[in-house]
C-alpha cells in the first residue's frame, strides 16, 4: 500500500542535520585527533538527501495517481524548488570567490564550480579551488538530483527498487577498484561514482518507508542488526589502525591539508576506507528509521526538539557553505596575533563568525527568496482554484 503524504514533522531530521554540519566544522577547524576522524559527516548528508528527496517524489508520484498530475510537472516544480534553495547562496560565493581570484587560482578552476563539477576537477588537479574546495559535496548532489526524478517518476513500484541496489553495488566496486588498482584515496572520496552506494541506501530507506511501512518497522524493531553492524564498523576501524605502516594519528588520517605546514599531501589509501562508506549509510537505515516511526525514547526527543539545534539546523546549508571561507580568512588574522589556530578561543571565533554570516544570509538573502515562491504557488493555486469555480 502506498503511503500518503504525511503533514507530521519529523524532528530528528533536523538533528541529523545538526549534527552533520556540526562535525563537517570540526573535521575542517580542528586538525587534531580525534576531530580529524570525522568525515562522514558528508556520508550522512548523502544518505539524508536522497532519503528526503526520494520520499518528497514518491510522495508526489502518489499525487499523480489520483489528481492526473503530470510527472513532467512535478519535475518542472522540484527543478524549480532545488535551484532557489541551492544555487542563490552557492553562486553568490562562486561569483565573490571569481571576483577576487580566491587563493590566487580560482579562475582557471572557475568553470568546474559554475557547471557542478569541481569534485572531477579536484581529482584531476589535486584539490584545486582550496578556498572552497568542501563544495565538491555539493557538485556530487546536484549530479544526483539531476537523475533522481526521472527514476522515481518514471518506474513502477515493481523495478524503482533495483536502480537504487545497483548504485549500491556501484559505489561499493568504484572504491574497491580505486583502492586496488592503487590510486590515491582523492578518487574513491571525491568522485561521485564512489559516493552512489550513499544516495542508493537513501532511496531504499525512503522506498521501504512509503511502500513497505509495516516490514520495515518490524526490521527496525530488531536492534541486533544495528549493533551488529555497528560493531563491525568499529572493529574494521581498530584493526586497521593495528596493521596499519602509516602513523595516521600524526599524517592526518582523513585531512585534505597538512595545516602545520600549509602544503597540500597526498592522503593514504586503505580498505577501511573503502568500506566507510558503506557502514555509515547502513547505520543510517536506523537512525533514520527509527524517527520515522516514533521509535526514539522520550530523552531523544527531548533533545530532538532542542530550540538551538533546530534554529542551527535551519541554517545549516548556510554554515555549510560559509564555514571554510570564514576559517580561512579568520585563521590568518589569528596567525597574526599569534593565537592558537586551533584552540577553544579561534573555534569560538569561527563558530560565531559563521553562525552569524550565515544568520544575516538566512534572513536578508535565503528566507525572502522561499517566501517569494511560497507567496507565487500561492498565488498560482488560487488562479487555478478560481478558474474550476467558473467552470462549475
Amino acid at each position: 500500500m502506498l503511503k500518503k503524504t504525511s503533514n507530521t514533522y519529523y524532528y530528528h531530521l533536523d538533528f541529523i542535520r545538526f549534527f552533520v554540519v556540526f562535525f563537517v566544522l570540526l573535521h575542517h577547524w580542528v586538525s587534531e585527533t580525534p576531530f580529524k576522524f570525522l568525515p562522514f559527516a558528508s556520508t550522512v548528508a548523502f544518505v539524508l538527501s536522497a532519503f528526503l528527496l526520494t520520499k518528497g517524489l514518491l510522495e508526489e508520484k502518489n499525487l499523480i495517481s489520483t489528481n492526473t498530475k503530470s510527472n513532467w510537472i512535478v519535475i518542472k516544480a522540484y527543478f524549480w524548488r532545488r535551484s532557489l534553495r541551492i544555487f542563490p547562496i552557492y553562486y553568490l560565493l562562486i561569483i565573490v570567490a571569481y571576483l577576487i581570484n580566491w587563493k590566487g587560482e580560482f579562475k582557471s578552476h572557475s568553470v568546474y564550480y559554475f557547471t557542478f563539477l569541481q569534485n572531477f576537477d579536484m581529482v584531476r588537479n589535486s584539490y584545486s579551488g582550496v578556498g572552497i574546495v568542501h563544495t565538491w559535496s555539493i557538485a556530487v548532489q546536484e549530479q544526483f538530483y539531476l537523475v533522481l526524478p526521472f527514476i522515481v517518476l518514471f518506474l513502477s513500484k515493481k523495478v524503482i527498487k533495483y536502480p537504487f541496489l545497483i548504485m549500491v553495488i556501484v559505489g561499493i566496486l568504484s572504491r574497491s577498484y580505486y583502492f586496488f588498482m592503487q590510486y590515491p584515496f582523492r578518487y574513491n572520496h571525491f568522485l561521485t561514482e564512489c559516493t552512489l552506494d550513499c544516495f542508493g541506501i537513501g532511496g531504499i530507506i525512503a522506498i521501504l518507508y512509503i511502500y513497505y511501512p509495516k516490514k520495515f518497522k518490524k526490521f527496525l524493531k530488531k536492534e541486533i542488526y544495528f549493533y551488529l553492524v555497528l560493531i563491525i564498523y568499529i572493529l574494521s576501524f581498530i584493526l586497521f589502525t593495528m596493521n596499519s605502516n602509516v602513523d595516521i594519528y600524526k599524517s592526518g588520517f582523513y585531512t585534505a591539508l597538512e595545516l602545520k605546514n600549509r602544503v597540500l599531501v597526498e592522503q593514504h589509501n586503505n580498505f577501511y576506507r573503502v568500506l566507510e562508506r558503506l557502514f555509515i549509510p547502513l547505520l543510517s537505515i536506523w537512525l533514520i528509521g527509527w524517527g520515522m516511526f516514533d521509535m526514539y525514547s522520550h530523552v531523544w526527543n527531548t533533545i530532538f526538539k532542542n530550540r538551538t539545534i533546530l534554529y542551527l539546523s535551519k541554517i545549516s546549508y548556510g554554515i555549510y557553505l560559509y564555514h571554510f571561507p570564514v576559517f580561512l580568512i579568520l585563521r590568518k588574522i589569528l596567525i597574526y596575533f599569534k593565537y592558537n589556530e586551533h584552540g577553544f578561543f579561534a573555534i569560538s571565533t569561527y563558530f560565531i563568525f559563521t553562525i552569524l554570516i550565515s544568520s544575516f544570509s538566512y534572513y536578508f538573502f535565503e528566507k525572502p527568496i522561499m517566501d517569494w515562491n511560497k507567496n507565487r504557488e500561492a498565488r498560482k493555486a488560487e488562479k487555478i482554484y478560481s478558474k474550476e469555480c467558473e467552470a462549475v
